[in-house]
């Protein structure tokens, strides 16, 4: 299947959509936002965040973390879910070093197959 067809039966389309607006997924959760070393996430003034770094067609994981404030609440998972998506949307695998992100990936049936 190629990068841009669809994606457990969604369409590209649909996974960009939830990556540009996360908000639908959770009140006061802000877009994704991708600094070229990081993904992050603002909820409740909040920063939830996603270290990673690029290999090649590999997008390599080394650290997720929630606010103390946050932790409990998902926040994590939604930002998770998130940059899955995105990277999903690029047609590039995953690599956690994060125990957290390879544990959340093995358990989303939607984004499993990014793992690399």
């Amino acid at each position: 299947m190629s990068p841009s067809a669809g994606f457990a039966g969604r369409s590209e389309g649909d996974w960009m959509r939830r990556a540009k607006n996360c908000s639908s997924l959770h009140p006061m959760t802000s877009a994704l936002k991708d600094t070229g070393a990081r993904f992050e996430m603002v909820e409740q003034g909040l920063t939830s965040f996603a270290d990673y770094r690029r290999a090649g067609d590999r997008v390599i994981i080394d650290h997720v973390e929630s606010p103390p404030a946050l932790r409990g609440t998902g926040a994590s998972g939604r930002l998770m879910e998130a940059l899955s998506a995105d990277i999903h949307s690029r047609g590039l695998k995953i690599t956690p070093v994060c125990g957290y992100a390879a544990a959340w990936l093995r358990k989303s049936a939607a984004y499993r197959g990014l793992l690399d």
